[in-house]
């Protein structure tokens, strides 16, 4: 039960994180009355799929990746231990999982909606 606290506490950090150093530029917005549903998204970053990391990451220098393995890193330091296993949930790329991946001791998991992420 210890590491579903640990996997949700991460993705809280994500999340928090995402909302405070996402891009400000290019945001996609649906068309007006376009419901977020899981094949909206799904066709959505697979068709942004192929160039994901290079406008993000490239273009738009998003950081939220680094800011929580940096939080996540500290966080073991002051506990003395990793992170038993953690999920990245809507793990895109893998971009988290590539920064998280010293702070976490056993399985780190990623799922996401589309595949071609």
């Amino acid at each position: 039960m210890r590491h579903i606290h640990r996997a949700l506490l991460v993705l809280q950090l994500t999340h928090a994180l995402h909302l405070t150093t996402a891009p400000r530029r290019r945001r996609h917005t649906p068309c007006k009355g376009t419901k977020l549903t899981s094949d909206y998204v799904e066709s959505l970053f697979d068709g942004f799929a192929d160039t994901f990391e290079g406008v993000l990451v490239e273009q738009l220098e998003y950081c939220a990746p680094a800011k929580v393995a940096e939080a996540a890193i500290n966080a073991t330091a002051l506990r003395g231990t990793k992170y038993a296993s953690a999920l990245d949930a809507g793990c895109g790329t893998g971009l988290a999982g590539l920064e998280l991946r010293d702070a976490v001791q056993g399985a780190l998991d990623g799922v996401d909606l589309s595949s071609k992420m």
